[in-house]
């Protein structure tokens, strides 16, 4: 339960986060490579954070109707660098609609 809260509360963290990012930017005049580097490294303990709560929260619950093949949040027919290119153009697809 504690952490399906978190997850819930942490939903708007990004376009926060993209919006804070923007006025920092603008305020204190950062160059936007070391905007996103910053970004990189926190996006990246991001996805590592959701990935594995993710993993327990599907392992915690009955999965009604899994398909074999499937364990937790991991499907054996999964296609990590198209989720991972997906993934990729929609933060850049936010990013820019934040920082135009």
């Amino acid at each position: 339960d504690v952490i399906q809260r978190i997850k819930v509360r942490m939903r708007t963290v990004i376009p926060s986060l993209a919006m804070a990012m923007r006025a920092v930017q603008i305020s204190q005049s950062l160059d936007e490579n070391m905007i996103g580097e910053w970004l990189d490294t926190f996006l990246l303990s991001r996805i590592g954070t959701e990935m594995l709560t993710s993993q327990y929260m599907a392992c915690i619950t009955a999965r009604v109707g899994a398909r074999p093949g499937r364990h937790g949040i991991v499907d054996d027919a999964c296609d990590p660098a198209g989720i991972c290119e997906q993934a990729a153009r929609h933060a850049r697809k936010l990013c820019m609609q934040h920082f135009k």
